[in-house]
């Protein structure tokens, strides 16, 4: 988590063993990778853990660590979540239009991550949060295409879990860049992973409201 070290494991553990209870709660393969996300970005958040105590103890493995948590902001998951959406759906239409958005979150995912390791700079604690430093030229063309890679399954896919997942992400994102601005990485990553818990209890809540709404039927 961006706030605190015991946070970020916190997270972790509790992301963690949510996302494997997903998986396991999974009913179908092509489910898998959605009920995965807890699970990530539970790896994600335990990384940034790590980074907490290396910028605290001036640790040399800063710049590594740094490394992996930008690995999964800026490359993973502009191309994790059009096929995580992709695998999911059922018409062919709309699989292609994610296919396409997969291959927009591979370039811009790609070219973003090629820039940092291209000119590296090692994360630090600004305003109580971590902060990862990006000379990036021409941010305003990489927001969108990341923005359409990550927010565009929402709109593509006929899945509600994914809508809903997508849109949560796209408020609490602009939440974060109006109150983190400069912190944003860190802080919009926090949300999604907190917003991933959706994943979790959507199925099993699901199923209840619909069982509730047929039995008043009936």
């Amino acid at each position: 988590m961006c706030f605190s070290a015991t946070a970020s494991f916190g997270s972790a553990a509790v992301l963690g063993s949510l996302g494997v209870g997903a998986i396991i709660k999974a009913k179908e393969n092509r489910q898998i990778p959605f009920a995965a996300i807890p699970l990530i970005f539970g790896i994600q958040q335990c990384i940034e853990g790590f980074l907490w105590l290396a910028i605290r103890d001036s640790s040399s493995h800063v710049i590594s660590l740094t490394y992996g948590f930008l690995f999964f902001a800026l490359l993973w998951w502009p191309l994790y979540i059009p096929l995580m959406a992709y695998c999911m759906e059922d018409f062919l239409m709309r699989k292609r239009i994610l296919m396409i958005l997969g291959l927009i979150g591979l370039g811009v995912g790609s070219a973003l991550y090629l820039i940092f390791l291209h000119n590296p700079a090692m994360a630090q604690i600004i305003n109580r949060c971590v902060y990862y430093p990006l000379n990036l030229p021409n941010w305003g063309w990489f927001a969108g295409l990341y923005s359409v890679a990550t927010l565009g399954p929402g709109i593509v896919s006929s899945k509600l879990p994914i809508r809903v997942f997508c849109a949560l992400l796209f408020v609490f994102g602009l939440l974060a860049w109006i109150a983190y601005r400069v912190n944003f990485i860190s802080v919009w990553c926090f949300f999604a992973a907190l917003l991933s818990l959706v994943i979790f209890f959507y199925d099993s809540q699901f199923h209840k409201v619909k069982r509730l709404f047929v039995s008043n039927l009936i």
